[in-house]
């Protein structure tokens, strides 16, 4: 268990972007898309050959036989001919076919499914092989633009450790993506997940930890009183998945947009058995305000994030809010001049530039335990804590001070880091530290609430708290919540809070929902 802690610690102050968990989610209608017809075939035995001269693959499955010949829409099933709707078309040098077509004509009984979890199989035996050129061919059209074979060779360097475990793969989907979890032995109860977009394509890839089982929905959210409908945030490369909470009735509705904390984040910001933007989402929306929450970026697009390098806190968290309150513009029954933008801690920290950015579109913004000073300055603090509770050793907490203090220090360049510096995230911190946040708080008149649990070892209620205080002293629209009894993640318990807490089946209290409540209903 003390390793376990000291890994989930390490990870969610750090922004190492891990082993996020998974929730599945309802997805988009599938399409009849096409496949290798190698890969499928020979996956239950089938032979194929393959004529070169004539351009034609002939496929042999129990008593049945299929010819295809490339560029052309005449198939010969079991000797007679058939005609197809488009011409054959390969990828990779492997010919393509709808799946629907090789059910029909072989009888293979593949659903998509199945075709799915065979080639996201295939994909890492090609990596595995470095037969990168394959592998591309199996890539979205956008994902290609950025996994290049250096990519491959890259991620090929961890194939050998990804050893997949005799269990059947799992599969959920999403408004972006179908994905297909391979079941690992890695004794951490993880998947290798593979994100193929709805044409059948691989459109990111990466490692997820299994969900454990989630503390209940809250007492107080009256599921009767809101629908849940599946959205998509943004557009293009960046595009994700999330949820639109609305309160039963006509509205127009004020509107919340939840901003995670740092890490590979779901829209629930599911830590440990604790969902706390659910329970936001279902509170708040049982009392006639809908919310919008997402998955986060460093989730949906973390391969992308990793090959591009220099992801700051624009790219990992504001953008993504931005677009959210474009897509809140144009939702039915939505109070557009009321959009409020909430952030728990890194996005506590964001809200200020948030609302600096997008005065226009934000009514007002709620810091959720939200940080004061770059993120690094908190991590010595952090495990200084840990070490005292026994969930960290001396050594690791000298090692995070003497990089802290080489980030700290006035000449500090990301270009070109002293000797020595081996934390990483440099672009990240650069912006961080670039960022004065109460320089920009203290500009903000729009109405604030800032919310604290006194319980945090996160984030200090002494240094942090009373800092937004300082900043917002001139903002006579801001409002302050101390709650002496809840943690980082605003939930309840007794005594030292530590990471294990976050794994009681508990929810946010109820008097935190009325909190925002009444805070959003004062707007004017």
């Amino acid at each position: 268990m003390k390793k376990i802690v000291l890994i989930f610690c390490i990870t969610m102050v750090l922004n190492l972007m891990g082993v996020p968990a998974y929730a599945e989610t309802a997805g988009a209608e599938q399409k009849d898309n096409s496949f290798p017809v190698r890969y499928l075939c020979e996956s239950l035995g089938a032979k194929i050959s393959w004529n070169a001269q004539h351009k034609t693959v002939t496929v042999n499955y129990r008593n049945k036989s299929l010819e295809l010949r490339i560029g052309s829409k005449t198939i010969i099933s079991n000797g007679k001919p058939k005609n197809l709707e488009n011409e054959i078309s390969t990828s990779g040098g492997r010919a393509l076919l709808p799946v629907s077509v090789l059910n029909n004509e072989l009888g293979l009984g593949l659903s998509e499914q199945d075709c799915l979890s065979i080639v996201g199989k295939k994909f890492i035996g090609l990596l595995n092989d470095k037969s990168y050129e394959e592998a591309e061919a199996l890539l979205s059209r956008i994902f290609s633009n950025y996994l290049t074979s250096d990519g491959m060779e890259y991620l090929a360097e961890g194939i050998p450790q990804l050893q997949p475990a005799d269990e059947n793969t799992e599969y959920w989907q999403d408004s972006l993506h179908q994905i297909i979890g391979i079941p690992l032995k890695d004794g951490q109860n993880t998947y290798y997940a593979i994100r193929f977009d709805h044409e059948g394509k691989i459109d990111e890839l990466g490692i997820l930890g299994r969900q454990p089982e989630a503390a209940p929905a809250p007492e107080y959210a009256s599921a009767g009183s809101f629908t849940e409908t599946e959205v998509v945030i943004g557009t293009g490369v960046w595009a994700l998945p999330g949820t639109l909470t609305m309160p039963e009735g006509d509205g127009p509705f004020p509107a919340v947009i939840l901003v995670h904390d740092s890490g590979a984040l779901d829209r629930d910001e599911t830590t440990g058995y604790i969902k706390p933007f659910r329970d936001v989402a279902y509170g708040l929306a049982s009392r006639n305000i809908a919310v919008l929450r997402y998955d986060k970026r460093t989730l949906i697009h973390s391969s992308k994030l990793k090959l591009i390098g220099n992801v700051t806190l624009n790219e990992e968290t504001e953008q993504d809010a931005y677009a959210a309150a474009e897509f809140l513009k144009t939702a039915k029954s939505i109070d557009n001049s009321r959009i409020i933008t909430l952030g728990h801690s890194l996005g506590g920290y964001a809200v200020p530039r948030i609302l600096a950015t997008d005065g226009d579109t934000f009514k007002a913004g709620i810091i959720m335990n939200g940080f004061t000073r770059p993120q690094y300055e908190l991590i010595p603090e952090y495990l200084e804590y840990l070490e005292g509770k026994g969930l960290a050793s001396a050594g690791q907490l000298e090692y995070v001070k003497a990089q802290v203090d080489m980030l700290s220090s006035p000449g500090f360049n990301p270009k070109k880091p002293p000797e020595g510096y081996t934390m990483g995230n440099l672009h990240y911190y650069s912006y961080m530290k670039d960022y004065d946040v109460m320089d920009q708080a203290g500009k903000i008149n729009k109405p604030v609430l800032v919310m604290q649990g006194q319980r945090d070892f996160i984030v200090s209620t002494d240094i942090d708290f009373n800092n937004w205080k300082k900043a917002f002293e001139q903002n006579i629209n801001a409002r302050f919540k101390l709650y002496p009894e809840l943690n980082h993640l605003l939930t309840g318990g007794e005594g030292d809070s530590t990471p294990q807490e976050y794994y009681s089946k508990t929810n946010i209290p109820e008097y935190v929902i009325d909190d925002i409540v009444d805070f959003i209903n004062k707007l004017e």
